[in-house]
């Protein structure tokens, strides 16, 4: 019986904490500033998906082999030259050695070395 009150008390404490974690993400998203609205949109290529939202919110996924990383974050900062992404104390930066910029038509930009076209807005 004593093992059961345990396992209950666990799966509400884990409860608790991811419904935090969960308010946190909403409540930390603060929108792009203006100045990085060219950010928002669908961008990838043949490794990177990735998606930057107008309230500030961030979809990530890479997939190399049998190897992917996901991230779904609020942006922290957006600086000219990197942005971070995360919550608390995980948290994820990326360079931005292009900023996002039109040619021939097309959107570009290229992020930890790696060329991303924008496929919506």
């Amino acid at each position: 019986m004593r093992q059961t009150e345990n396992c209950k008390v666990r799966r509400l404490r884990q409860t608790i904490i991811l419904v935090a974690t969960l308010a946190c993400v909403v409540a930390c998203s603060k929108p792009l500033p203006p100045d990085k609205k060219d950010f928002v949109g669908e961008w990838q290529n043949d490794v990177v998906w990735m998606m930057f939202h107008a309230d500030g919110s961030f979809n990530y996924l890479r997939k190399e082999g049998s190897t992917s990383v996901e991230i779904n974050a609020p942006v922290l900062e957006i600086a000219d030259d990197k942005f971070r992404v995360g919550v608390w104390v995980w948290d994820t930066e990326f360079v931005i050695n292009e900023n996002p910029h039109q040619r021939d038509g097309v959107w570009y930009m290229v992020i930890d070395g790696r060329v991303l076209t924008k496929l919506t807005n």
